[in-house]
């Protein structure tokens, strides 16, 4: 059961249970935590027992109230907080904990988008290369994914698993050392080759 126990004063370890809901703290005898010290006010302040919570409001108290320390008007106390009131440490302790729920699992990385040739790959067999591309959804797939659909000894038309939309036949070079050829005949290795420094 959550309390606050007297950290100061003649009466340092008395214990004052608190119940769930609204529990006053002053001088006067009504209160349900009744502190007979000068310094706190009739109705200093009020404590709300809210399950896991535990919230602490100033009713214009002549000394005010200090949570760890720090001066407020209303806060959270947790396990262990020291409230001060008026000149009365007290100390909370036993409040029931917060359910701690599990976090969810990070995302999977995204797969890879190429393949270690340097080709667009299938969204779902990642090693693979793209033979289509969806023109809606923007994804890539090979052969094996999309949906052909056409006429016995007609054209095929292939179309996205995902969105249903018409893909696209991806431009895929046979191999790779074609397209270093072709990036190699630029005009820029066409003139290196052309000009021949001197030393």
């Amino acid at each position: 059961m959550a309390k606050l126990v007297l950290k100061s004063g003649d009466s340092a370890g008395k214990m004052f249970p608190l119940a769930e809901g609204l529990n006053r703290v002053g001088r006067a005898s009504e209160n349900e935590v009744c502190l007979q010290q000068p310094s706190v006010s009739a109705a200093h302040c009020e404590l709300w027992l809210m399950k896991e919570r535990l919230l602490v409001r100033d009713l214009a108290s002549t000394n005010g109230i200090f949570i760890d320390g720090r001066l407020v008007s209303e806060g959270e106390l947790t396990n262990g907080s020291l409230l001060t009131v008026g000149a009365v440490e007290l100390m909370v302790l036993d409040l029931p904990g917060r359910v701690a729920l599990p976090r969810p699992a990070a995302p999977a990385p995204p797969p890879p988008r190429f393949t270690p040739e340097g080709l667009p790959c299938c969204v779902n067999h990642h090693p693979v290369a793209a033979e289509y591309r969806c023109s809606k959804c923007g994804e890539q797939f090979c052969g094996e994914c999309v949906r052909l659909i056409g006429r016995r000894g007609g054209a095929q038309h292939a179309f996205c698993p995902l969105c249903n939309a018409a893909c696209l036949k991806v431009a895929v070079p046979s191999d790779k050392k074609g397209s270093e050829l072709s990036a190699r005949s630029g005009w820029l290795a066409k003139l290196t080759q052309t000009l021949r420094l001197r030393r």
